[in-house]
């Protein structure tokens, strides 16, 4: 487990396999996080549900598996993504994905699982599942999974993602109420968003709720870029009419985005980051994102912004002081394969602003990102719809966790790219065209690693 590859502050399972978060939750004072995990080997395959916790989301503790497919006493193949919720009795409960057999080939059911008061222990109850794809009555669902759950108004809700069959088959969202306090009986009531895509078959991983006092976001993950919608939903008609839509992340290591409110309010997510090479013999493969915090602009658009607790991860610092660029700015004196960089530029009459991770001992550009106009190029390749129109000024911020690095500027355009090459030692590199533009402030600290622990009877006694 040495790999020089292996990320050290994105979360990882202990060995093999993660992909999507499930079940993210804030109960009594920890950061719970479910995820899809194979704990036999460093591929897909054999889907349980991992488990971890942590009171700073810094510092975590490896659990008990959760969820492992019931294969025994219903023929149960894998447990898909879910979520975690509190019931109308304070208890915890689970609703994931039932799969019999290959994902596209045959029913899913909707499973639940009780949780002990501290969520440390779960019961599942394979037989006796709280929706089959009978509940749509004449409706025909397939490819139907990933149960959502979420208040509004005092009532309980779910979504669930699927493609509707029949004459104009395309992905939809579909919306259940939850009939008693106990969340085991629940009534469809119908489908509340139609992909725009009319070619889009499947929506997975589908998350909906209130992210401010007068407007509904809906994050989806449709086998590509994860998108969002931001709009008003009305529970009685019933109908999510979306008025803004965008791409949370623009790169094309990031996928089945999950999020939770926490004890400060604040609505966090974290998704997975893939494009590690599978079966590689190194005994992992996969991580999650960087916690975010997500808000709404008051134009309607996703915001995005790393957790501030990952502010705590800082170690050696090196700060560059406001001035004119023109040419290429080098900060050598600090490098690392753990590096946050934090800038504020003024482009002014600049036409192209490049910054870049390069390796110290070879001076190749690992990470390289372009702003021209209203253009942006990641290593060469120029990334479609970016959402920098015009500015002219460049918050940023990008993490280089040796081979996965996550980009943010202005909160509203995120990146996230994995790189396949044995890491080295980076430096930054900051460059401006010969009109040159004015850097107001430039930051660079070396980060430490996330910590585990996997003491669980010690734990669960404090």
């Amino acid at each position: 487990m040495n790999d020089p590859c292996r990320p050290a502050y994105h979360f990882t399972p202990p060995a093999h396999w993660i992909n999507d978060p499930n079940g993210l939750i804030h109960h009594k004072g920890w950061y719970h996080v479910f995820y899809q995990h194979n704990p036999g080997e460093d591929g897909w395959g054999d889907i349980h549900w991992g488990h971890a916790r942590s009171r700073d989301l810094l510092q975590w503790e490896h659990l008990p598996i959760a969820l492992a497919p019931s294969k025994e006493e219903c023929g149960e193949q894998h447990c898909f993504s879910g979520c975690c919720a509190i019931n109308g009795k304070g208890e915890p409960v689970i609703f994931y994905t039932m799969i019999f057999g290959e994902p596209r080939e045959v029913p899913s059911w909707t499973g639940y699982a009780m949780g002990s008061a501290d969520l440390l222990r779960w019961q599942k109850f394979p037989r006796d599942p709280v929706m089959k794809t009978d509940v749509h009555g004449d409706t025909r669902i397939s490819e139907w999974r990933d149960p959502f759950v979420f208040q509004f108004q005092n009532r309980t809700f779910m979504v669930q993602g699927g493609t509707r069959v029949g004459k104009d088959s395309r992905g939809v969202v579909l919306l259940y109420e939850a009939m008693d306090n106990d969340l085991l009986r629940w009534s469809y009531r119908g489908v509340i968003f139609e992909h725009p895509q009319a070619d889009l078959r499947s929506i997975e991983c589908p998350v909906f709720f209130p992210i401010a006092a007068d407007r509904f976001i809906l994050i989806l993950s449709p086998y590509g870029p994860v998108q969002y919608w931001t709009g008003t939903f009305d529970p009685d008609v019933p109908r999510f009419n979306p008025e803004v839509s965008g791409v949370v992340d623009h790169g094309k290591n990031y996928y089945a985005a999950n999020v939770f409110r926490d004890g400060l309010g604040r609505w966090l997510s974290l998704a997975w980051v893939n494009g590690f090479k599978e079966r590689s013999g190194n005994g992992w493969c996969g991580c999650l994102s960087l916690p975010r915090v997500l808000e709404c602009g008051t134009d309607g658009r996703l915001l995005q912004k790393p957790a501030p607790e990952l502010r705590d991860l800082r170690r050696r610092h090196v700060r560059r002081d406001g001035g004119r660029i023109q040419g290429r700015l080098e900060i050598t004196e600090l490098t690392s394969d753990m590096l946050e960089v934090e800038a504020v530029v003024q482009l002014g009459t600049c036409d192209s602003l490049s910054v870049a991770f390069v390796e110290a001992n070879s001076q190749n550009a690992r990470l390289e990102l372009k702003i021209a106009g209203d253009r942006v190029f990641l290593n060469g390749d120029e990334i479609p719809n970016a959402p920098l129109l015009g500015a002219n000024l460049i918050e940023l911020r990008i993490f280089a966790d040796r081979s996965v690095f996550e980009i943010f500027i202005n909160e509203t355009f995120c990146c996230t790219r994995t790189l396949h090459e044995s890491p080295t030692a980076y430096f930054f590199r900051l460059e401006a065209d010969s009109a040159g533009a004015v850097l107001e402030r430039l930051d660079l600290w070396e980060l430490a690693p996330l910590t585990y622990s996997s003491e669980f009877e010690l734990a669960s006694q404090k």
